[in-house]
């Protein structure tokens, strides 16, 4: 039987001739041409059913784009896939989570190490420090309170060049920073917009006497209770 496709394969073929990957063209257009295998492994494409559909849709897509004279980005235009790198991000639908790729995790592991040793740095310096750090924190969110004395030294400092003295408490900051690159990336999971309250836990506030707020909580059939601390409650009225 031939396969039948609405796809204009040479068109298509002559669309993707500047593609970065040229295995993964010939296996489209010999796939539209004679039929796909389903379960074929070359390339990790078409793996099923699905990936068909996907790999017809995008041929739909960039015809249409086509004839509507609208530019792409070869470099820019991928094939169905469950592991795609987005403004700097790699996101993994299979292990769900959102994680630095190599060569960033791996510059900024090298930029700290430069950072722990010094005393004196420029307030530019300082300043695309921070901007690094501030893109780390997309998929480590633990290393945001980390950020603030950071911040801090360059408040009343406005001259690019001037020098800035590193502090001991800096130096504690990039150390926690160096932890989280080493164990915390890629933990930034996809939550769900909403959480499920849980049916084992139970947070309940208290009134102490006199007049101090404390917490309840009760764990499994068990209770602890305890103060807040004096930072967290409200003067007397």
């Amino acid at each position: 039987m031939t396969p039948q496709t609405p796809v204009n394969i040479p068109l298509l073929t002559d669309l993707l001739k500047s593609h970065p990957n040229q295995n993964f063209v010939a296996n489209l257009t010999a796939g539209l041409t004679w039929g796909f295998r389903v379960g074929y492994q070359g390339n990790r494409f078409p793996k099923t059913a699905k990936n068909l559909r996907c790999a017809t849709a995008l041929c739909r897509v960039l015809t249409l784009f086509e004839e509507l004279n609208i530019p792409l980005a070869p470099k820019k235009t991928f094939r169905p896939t469950q592991c795609l790198e987005f403004m700097g991000i790699t996101l993994d639908s299979v292990r769900m989570e959102a994680r630095l790729p190599g060569d960033k995790l791996h510059n900024a592991r090298l930029m700290l190490a430069s950072w722990s040793s010094k005393r004196f740095y420029r307030l530019h310096d300082l300043q695309s420090l921070i901007g690094t750090l501030h893109f780390v924190c997309r998929v480590i969110s633990p290393g945001r309170p980390f950020m603030q004395r950071i911040i801090n030294l360059t408040r009343g400092v406005r001259n690019p060049g001037h020098f800035i003295s590193l502090n001991q408490q800096f130096r504690k900051d990039i150390l926690m920073w160096q932890l989280f690159l080493d164990h915390w990336n890629g933990v930034s999971l996809f939550l769900p917009p909403f959480t499920e309250p849980s049916p084992q836990i139970h947070l309940l506030p208290m009134l102490q006497v006199p007049l101090a707020m404390g917490v309840s909580s009760i764990t499994f059939g068990s209770r602890a209770d305890g103060p807040l601390p004096t930072s967290l409650t409200l003067p007397p009225a």
